[in-house]
């Protein structure tokens, strides 16, 4: 089985410098032509509730928030220089496709597909409609996805051939992802092991690993601080507390009758209120069909009535119910604790119950805001956050001709059963690629590049299934690499058998 072909460097600069700046030219010519086709049928962007409250963060100024603050201030920076949105949001539709072509052609550097792998690779990362209807939304997704996609392949440079620079360069990368999404808080693990493996002076190991975690820290500890000012608790992501509970709750409604007495300690009111909310009429949810409530696996931390905001109205005495950042930050460390003493004494429900059914739902992921979704067309007019969004983009409008909504449906609607097929494949070549040792005519590089490439896709399902929900516009970045690894150990799999025949 031949997996690579020993190409000097000197054979892959030609390549490089010949047909990788025609696919270079394509892609920017393509990507250009599809977002100005695009923008002539939808002018405008797309607002969500998630959309709005960025907005909000970005108008507030403020340091800490729900979500991190990086891309609301991604949005004043661009805002002060022209507060058109489709200046945002073209950025945002380049950052992917750069990122993407960034990954292309590195790895065609570094692994030598052949033309045929390397053309239908090509059409799935730029001639992709998801990534232009991600793109138009007003959120953190379509950057976070650019820029991480970037990033993974400054890894792959640092293992392959490293510069000194890239030190550097990677630790900025890392912090910007940090600032976006809490998805990226898995990342440190790949870079630890990217430096621990390349073949580099051990000095510039040390200082690559130590300056990230550096970074890192400092803008742990400065997220926390400015949390502390804000809502009165040291913590850098209070959701998580918020949704290790609500995880939970998912579990514990199967087993607290079996446990006599509430929980005795610092848990004893709240789990008081979580019992007598089970012994009433209730609403009765699971995460085997998160599609069926507004909250797509998160009940208990966003709807008024559960537990969770019962107990907080009733230590904070507030009597409405209300999603605002600052009554619901102190809550987070006592939720997480308790949502972590729920998991660790029922990790059996916990598999049952969370583990697996998220599982499912990743490999199916919801399609949220891909689908009819009239809401991302239609502009808030009746409160705050929708002044400040039509303020600040001098909106009075989102809609668009009602055929081209139905059409944006059709064509996202399959998109889901796309993503379950290339997982599968994915998953099934790669087993077969080790089946047929593979690994075994790589060389050491070769072996790590794609170890890390597979970090990265195993990463992201173990964060997802643990820690968040799996919705489509979270996953066009990884999806991205595993149908580059799939096209790439099925290329493989076909050479070898052909020359066993």
């Amino acid at each position: 089985m031949n997996i690579i072909p020993n190409l000097s460097l000197k054979k892959r600069k030609e390549r490089i410098g010949s047909s990788d700046i025609k696919y270079s030219i394509f892609a920017i010519g393509i990507s250009a032509f599809l977002w100005i086709l695009y923008k002539y049928y939808y002018p405008y962007p797309n607002l969500t509730f998630d959309s709005y409250h960025y907005l909000m963060n970005m108008h507030l100024n403020t340091n800490a928030a729900g979500w991190p603050v990086g891309y609301s201030k991604f949005i004043k920076i661009i805002g002060s220089h022209s507060y058109a949105a489709n200046l945002l949001t073209g950025i945002q539709y380049f950052t992917i496709q750069l990122g993407f072509l960034f990954l292309f052609i590195t790895f065609r550097l570094f692994f030598s597909p052949r033309k045929w792998s390397s053309l239908i690779i090509f059409i799935f990362l730029f001639i992709n409609p998801i990534t232009i209807f991600c793109s138009n939304h007003i959120l953190s997704d379509s950057l976070y996805l650019g820029i991480s996609a970037i990033w993974i392949t400054q890894i792959l440079w640092i293992i392959f051939r490293f510069e000194p620079y890239m030190v550097i360069t990677q630790a900025i990368l890392l912090l910007i992802l940090f600032d976006l999404r809490y998805n990226s808080l898995y990342f440190p693990i790949i870079t630890v092991f990217a430096f621990g493996v390349s073949r580099i002076k051990t000095l510039w190991k040390f200082v690559g690993i130590i300056l990230s975690i550096f970074i890192l820290g400092t803008f742990i500890q400065y997220t926390s601080n400015e949390m502390k000012k804000i809502s009165g608790v040291n913590q850098y992501a209070y959701s998580n507390g918020w949704k290790q509970a609500s995880n939970g709750l998912y579990i514990y409604e199967h087993y607290y009758k079996k446990e006599k007495t509430p929980l005795n300690g610092q848990f004893t009111e709240l789990d008081s209120l979580v019992r007598d909310y089970f012994n009433k009429p209730h609403q009765k949810v699971s995460l085997f069909y998160p599609d069926q409530e507004i909250t797509l696996g998160s009940f208990y931390m966003a709807v008024g009535g559960t537990p969770l905001y019962s107990y907080m109205q009733l230590k904070s005495g507030f009597k409405d119910w209300s999603l605002d950042f600052h009554r619901t930050a102190p809550y987070g460390p006592l939720y997480r604790s308790y949502g972590n003493y729920l998991i660790l004494h029922h990790l059996t429900g916990y598999l049952k119950y969370v583990v697996f059914p998220n599982s499912l739902s990743y490999f199916t992921p919801y399609p949220e805001i891909f689908n009819k979704n009239p809401e991302a067309f239609s502009l808030w007019m009746d409160n705050i956050y929708g002044k400040v969004a039509r303020d600040w983009y001098k909106l009075t409008t989102l809609k668009v001709t009602e055929s081209y909504i139905h059409f944006r449906e059709i064509i996202l609607s399959p998109y889901p059963s796309i993503y379950t097929a290339i997982h599968l494949i994915f998953i099934l070549t790669f087993i077969l690629f080790i089946y047929l040792h593979g690994f075994n005519l790589m060389n050491r590089i070769q072996i790590y590049g794609i170890m890390i490439m597979a970090m990265m896709c195993l990463g992201n399902y173990i964060f997802t299934v643990l820690s968040t929900t799996s919705v489509l516009r979270y996953q066009p970045s990884i999806i991205a690499i595993e149908f580059t690894l799939a096209v790439y150990f099925i290329e493989e799999i076909l050479r070898s058998e052909k020359k066993r025949a």
